[in-house]
C-alpha cells in the first residue's frame, strides 16, 4: 500500500471515530436539560410560598389601614355626640359608631389571623428555601459531572481532529479535496474495502482489472457505482 493510501485509510478510520464521538456529544444538551428540570419543582414551590407570604402581608396591611380609618371615624363620631341636640340624630351617630366599631373589631381579628398566617407562611418559605438550596446544590454537582464528561469527550474530538489533520496533510491537495468531497457525499464514508471483488460500501461489482489494482495498493481506484475510494485492507493478501 502506498503512503497516500495508508493516509487515506487512517483518515477514514479517524473520521469513523469522529462520527462516534460526535454522536456522544449530541446527548449532553439533553442531559443538562434533564438535570435542570430537577430544579423546576423546588423553584416553583419556593415562588409559590413567597407569593403566598406577599399576599398575606398585603392583605394584613390593607386591613390595618381600614381599621385605622374606622378608628378615626369612631373618634369623629364620638366628638359629634356632644354637638347634636335631637334624639334621632344622637341615635344615628350611636348607630354609626357601633357599625364602625364592629367593622374595626372584625378587621383587627382579620389582622391577627393574617399575622398568624404570615408566621406559618414564613416557616413554609424557609422550608422551601432549604429545599431549593439542597436541590440547587445537587443540580450544580450533577451539572459539573456532566460538564466534565462532555469536556473529556470534546478532548477526544480535538485529539482525533488533530490526528486527522496530520493524516490528510500528507496527501496532495487534489487528493485531499477529493477525499473530503466523497466523505460529504457519502455521509462520512469516503473509503470502502474491496471484498471479493465487490465494494463494501454499496455492494457493486468491481471490474477484474480495477480489483487487481486495488489489491496491489498502487493507485487510488473509485467504485464505479458509488464513487467511494476502494482500498484493500492492510494485511490483506495482494494478488496480480
Amino acid at each position: 500500500m502506498t503512503p497516500e493510501l495508508e493516509s487515506l485509510w487512517r483518515a477514514q478510520s479517524l473520521d469513523r471515530a469522529l462520527l462516534v464521538v460526535r454522536e456522544r456529544l449530541l446527548v449532553f444538551p439533553a442531559r443538562i436539560a434533564r438535570v435542570d428540570a430537577g430544579l423546576v419543582g423546588a423553584k416553583a414551590a419556593l415562588a409559590a410560598a413567597e407569593d403566598k407570604g406577599k399576599a398575606a402581608a398585603l392583605a394584613k396591611r390593607d386591613a390595618e389601614k381600614q381599621a385605622e380609618t374606622l378608628a378615626a371615624q369612631e373618634l369623629k363620631f364620638q366628638g359629634q355626640l356632644t354637638q347634636v341636640k335631637k334624639n334621632d340624630e344622637y341615635a344615628a351617630l350611636l348607630h354609626e359608631i357601633a357599625g364602625a366599631k364592629k367593622k374595626r373589631e372584625e378587621l383587627e381579628t382579620f389582622v391577627l389571623e393574617r399575622m398568624e398566617q404570615e408566621a406559618a407562611v414564613a416557616a413554609e418559605v424557609q422550608r422551601a428555601k432549604a429545599t431549593f438550596a439542597e436541590a440547587s446544590k445537587a443540580v450544580a454537582a450533577e451539572r459539573a459531572k456532566v460538564a466534565a464528561e462532555e469536556a473529556a469527550v470534546r478532548a477526544e474530538e480535538s485529539d482525533l481532529m488533530a490526528k486527522r489533520a496530520e493524516a490528510l496533510s500528507t496527501l496532495p491537495a487534489v487528493l485531499r479535496a477529493r477525499y473530503e468531497r466523497i466523505l460529504v457525499a457519502r455521509k462520512g464514508q469516503a473509503i470502502a474495502e474491496l471484498t471479493k471483488d465487490s465494494c463494501s460500501g454499496c455492494g457493486g461489482r468491481i471490474p477484474p482489472q480495477a480489483a487487481k489494482e486495488v489489491r496491489r495498493g498502487l493507485a487510488v481506484v473509485e467504485c464505479p457505482d458509488c464513487g467511494r475510494m476502494l482500498i484493500s485492507p492492510p494485511g490483506a493478501a495482494a494478488s496480480v
